[in-house]
């Protein structure tokens, strides 16, 4: 009888044959205990986006926290905005600086720090930097018209949410009402 095309007489050849066979079988487990995790991890991203969505930030923020620190940067970020956690974010956009300074998500997190702390020009210094990194960035938009708003310039402020709303989110219909419902309701 052969296992493997080795003799299944040999004493010597059934201790290979049983190392290899547990060694592909180690193997495997292996592998699947990767995807299990990276599907638990991108499911565990997902669904931090959605309780972001949803305004539930003190959720979020703690799921992401079970997940990895590098993920879901700009969710973590708006959530430590959120929640006012201005020391937390500070180290986090420090990290985030000194891991990818050619990163918009990194000067993303030094904007809004600097937003969080009320000091607006620089929050906009560093914003118009992520924003020239990737223009493509809703999320810095918004930080951007959230700083306008915060000097009362409300021109600018209104012209990020339309720049966001025009090119970012052209689907939704009616986001114009909302956008100015939230703009009247925080900061007139």
């Amino acid at each position: 009888m052969r296992i493997y095309g080795l003799p299944f007489s040999d004493p010597s050849s059934r201790m290979l044959t049983c190392d290899f066979m547990c060694n592909v079988l180690c193997d495997q487990m292996k592998t699947e205990v990767e995807i299990c995790r990276s599907r638990t991890s991108e499911a565990a991203m997902c669904r931090a986006r959605r309780l972001s969505a949803g305004c539930e930030w003190a959720a979020a923020l703690k799921l992401l926290d079970t997940v990895d620190p590098w993920c879901c940067g700009e969710v973590r970020v708006a959530c430590l905005v959120e929640l006012r956690k201005s020391s937390e974010l500070f180290a986090f956009a420090h990290t985030l600086v000194d891991a990818y300074p050619n990163s918009w998500i990194s000067w993303y997190a030094v904007g809004c720090y600097y937003y969080l702390i009320g000091k607006s020009e620089f929050a906009r210094r560093y914003l118009s930097k992520a924003k020239s990194l990737e223009p493509g960035a809703g999320c810095v938009w918004l930080a951007y018209g959230h700083s306008f708003a915060n000097d009362n310039e409300h021109d600018q402020a209104m012209a990020a949410y339309f720049k966001v709303r025009y090119n970012y989110i052209k689907k939704m219909h009616s986001y114009d009402d909302i956008i100015i419902f939230f703009f009247l309701s925080k900061y007139v």
